[in-house]
């Protein structure tokens, strides 16, 4: 009887787990078929097969088509045209503020000027010049243009008579800066939002010095990358890079998101956002980033990095969130990559497993860990080895593989005459197993001397001489051996 033991899991557990003879077994055929090991690897691969408990392990095919149905689920989601909303909202909400301020001004000015008394002669040109400030920000109000670009543009030159209006106006700025330093700058998103305008002059002081570093680069000198990062460092936190290569990995990922987003958009829409964008920022910043775009776009081109994506869903994005599920498409697209990849070469350690993880879970990553370990199972147990970059059969291995075909083969053979060929059925004429059985009529007397004896000796007890009588007599059991033409 088997007694099964369970536990709480801990985390510790592996439940794929591969017996290295089930690899052999699930690899024979295809080896047998074709006879290249490299390519068996790599249909397993893809195919994937049962653990030593039954449970079926994904290969990549099924990670694949589980990745894309991932990606189509965001696409048939979201609806991107719906992004300038939440910035046309907020602008609205801007000018209805500022209305309704100037208006308040107004009244509150009026009924001063009713309850002044003998004081109202003195308030009168006051008044006048606040009513002449108010019909010009109502007129410009009235006069902004339809587009958003253009109403940022004229509102960052309007003097606002309502502090909450103008809050709210610098709040929009920030984050549309925000923004656009994110298009390069990942990790500086939340700290535009407290940056004083030194802050701000010494992240420019960096741009400056990248560009530098950059422009050295290409010029073949030696950039000075850890003067920089003493310098800089911290506008990298929480992940500084740890080597310039590694920065420039960093910006062409983040400007390949955002080109990934423009993309996507309509050609009106796409030229709105640029605007709005460069609206918001100092000219004199906006030229220093639009040097380092351009020099990483010579010198590291990403537009195999970005994508255009087909939104089809209703769902509204902010402009944040619409460059966060940009660089959730672009990494399920480079998982893809790596995936289609594998399937040609079989180079499986190539798969991120980070990535794996992130998009399709903490199971998925078991199972393509066990894959990876798959192949130095293999080795460790003597079945392949390593020549130059290929993968070989052993002797082991051969006589493993051999083992399996013949078993395959003569199992399916009927039990016929005698002959020389194993099926594992007990029978006549072949090597004995080491087991014994009672004698009977017709069976060949191949007597087992020391369980005859045993049995007497049981019987009689231990007695000289000792006395045989026919139900002693025990005869080895020999393995069937069938015939074939």
């Amino acid at each position: 009887m088997i007694n099964y033991r369970y536990s709480r899991w801990d985390g510790t557990q592996n439940p794929f787990n591969f017996d290295e003879d089930d690899i052999m077994e699930a690899l024979s055929d295809d080896i047998m078929a074709h006879g290249d090991v490299n390519r068996a690897l790599r249909n397993l691969f893809r195919q994937g097969m049962p653990d030593d408990q039954g449970q079926r392990v994904d290969g990549l095919r099924q990670l694949r088509e589980r990745l894309q149905q991932q990606k189509q689920q965001q696409l048939e989601r979201y609806n991107l045209e719906s992004l300038m909303d939440d910035i046309q909202e907020r602008l609205q909400d801007v000018i209805d503020t500022e209305r309704k301020g100037i208006e308040d001004r107004l009244r509150d000015a009026r009924e001063q000027l009713e309850h002044a008394g003998d004081d109202s002669e003195f308030l009168q040109a006051p008044m006048k010049i606040l009513e002449g400030r108010a019909q010009q920000a109502t007129e410009k109000l009235d006069n902004l243009p339809e587009s958003s670009a253009g109403q940022i543009k004229e509102l960052s030159n309007h003097e606002f008579m309502d502090p909450g209006a103008q809050q709210k106006f610098q709040e929009l700025l920030d984050s549309l800066k925000q923004q656009m330093m994110q298009n390069f700058f990942q990790g500086m998103k939340d700290a535009i939002q407290s940056m004083s305008p030194e802050e701000m002059q010494r992240m420019q002081e960096m741009i400056q010095a990248l560009n530098q570093m950059l422009n050295d680069r290409a010029m073949g000198d030696d950039p000075d990358f850890e003067g920089f990062m003493e310098q800089y460092g911290q506008f990298f936190d929480p992940n500084r890079p740890s080597s310039l290569d590694e920065l420039i990995e960093m910006l062409q990922q983040q400007m390949a998101s955002m080109q990934s987003l423009m993309d996507s958009m309509s050609s009106d829409m796409r030229s709105e956002l640029e605007q709005m964008m460069q609206s918001s920022m100092d000219s004199s910043m906006m030229q220093d980033l639009s040097e380092l775009a351009s020099m990483m776009y010579d010198m590291f081109p990403f537009d195999d990095m970005a994508n255009e994506y087909p939104f089809m869903g209703d769902e509204s994005l902010t402009l944040d969130q619409a460059m966060e599920l940009m660089g959730q498409l672009q990494s399920m697209d480079q998982l893809d990559q790596q995936i289609q990849s594998v399937m040609r070469n079989g180079d499986i350690e190539d798969i991120d497993l980070d990535q794996v993880e992130e998009h399709l879970g903490e199971d998925a990553r078991r199972q393509m860990e066990q894959m990876q370990e798959l192949i130095q199972q293999l080795e460790e147990a003597g079945y392949l080895k390593r020549k130059g970059d290929n993968l070989e059969l052993t002797a082991r291995g051969m006589r493993k593989l051999a083992q399996q075909a013949l078993r395959e083969l003569f199992s399916e053979l009927k039990k016929d005459r005698i002959g020389s060929h194993e099926v594992f059925y007990r029978g006549d004429g072949g090597e004995q197993t080491g087991e014994t059985k009672p004698y009977e009529f017709g069976d060949p007397f191949d007597v087992n001397l020391h369980r005859t004896l045993f049995n007497s000796v049981l019987r009689n007890g231990p007695k000289v001489p000792i006395e045989l009588n026919a139900e002693d007599f025990e005869i080895n059991r020999t393995e069937h051996l069938s015939q074939t033409a």
